[in-house]
């Protein structure tokens, strides 16, 4: 209805209904729904990396190493700035603050690489720097 991509519309769907769900299920439904997610989440990791492992030795490639090493710099100093920035934002609101360590934590385990590989690898073919941006998303998605 808005355009949304279908990733966030799932996440915003999710947390609309979250309440609503929880409260019109059992104790035993809720906890299968919470391993069949966990299930789910697994299986899908476990795809993309089969596909990641087919698609590195099945595709061509063209490496530049300056271009892979500035896209991962770029990724970790401006996923690091915004969540200090958002931190420090929203601990101006919150009781519980945000420590040193959440932000480390929320900065080096974000989300990345799967969702850039996917980016990638639906890229159209007439765009000239697709090679590259698959090998920085290869690159990325294994250093996370």
């Amino acid at each position: 209805m808005f355009g949304v991509s279908a990733i966030f519309a799932i996440i915003a769907c999710g947390v609309a209904m979250k309440e609503y769900v929880k409260g019109n299920i059992t104790h035993e439904a809720n906890t299968s729904v919470k391993y069949l997610t966990k299930l789910l989440a697994l299986s899908g990791e476990t795809i993309i990396f089969m596909f990641l492992g087919l698609s590195t030795i099945s595709s061509s490639h063209k490496w530049d190493t300056h271009f892979v090493v500035i896209t991962i710099l770029a990724c970790l100093i401006y996923r690091t700035l915004g969540v200090i920035i958002q931190c420090a934002i929203l601990n101006q609101f919150r009781t519980k603050q945000f420590t040193i360590v959440d932000q480390f934590v929320l900065s080096y385990g974000g989300l990345r690489g799967a969702i850039a590989f996917g980016l990638a690898v639906s890229m159209p073919e007439i765009i000239a720097a697709k090679s590259m941006d698959y090998n920085s998303a290869i690159v990325e998605l294994v250093e996370g």
